[in-house]
């Protein structure tokens, strides 16, 4: 039975060390790209939920957008130009 409680307790710690990186990452793009805030949407199977978010106020408009089944956070990432991106130039 300690095997399977230090296996949970491995797994939590790995999920915290995660959810830090992925937080990082974001307060960083958001930084970079000069964004007032940021959320992270992650889908499993047919449900989404935010992941991370550097401001979170920002969840309830992902909620919202949920569902509604639509809005800027349910878009292909691929055909999605961020607002501030248009017309900056190129380093």
């Amino acid at each position: 039975m300690a095997d399977g409680t230090q296996r949970v307790a491995q797994r939590d710690a790995a999920e915290v060390q995660l959810n830090r990186l992925l937080n990082m990452v974001l307060e960083s793009a958001v930084e970079a790209l000069g964004l007032d805030a940021g959320t992270v949407s992650a889908r499993h199977e047919h449900d989404l939920a935010t992941v991370a978010a550097t401001d979170q106020r920002m969840v309830a408009l992902d909620d919202a957008q949920y569902d509604a089944g639509a809005g800027p956070c349910l878009k292909d990432p691929g055909k999605h130009v961020a607002p501030r991106s248009l017309g900056r130039n190129p380093r």
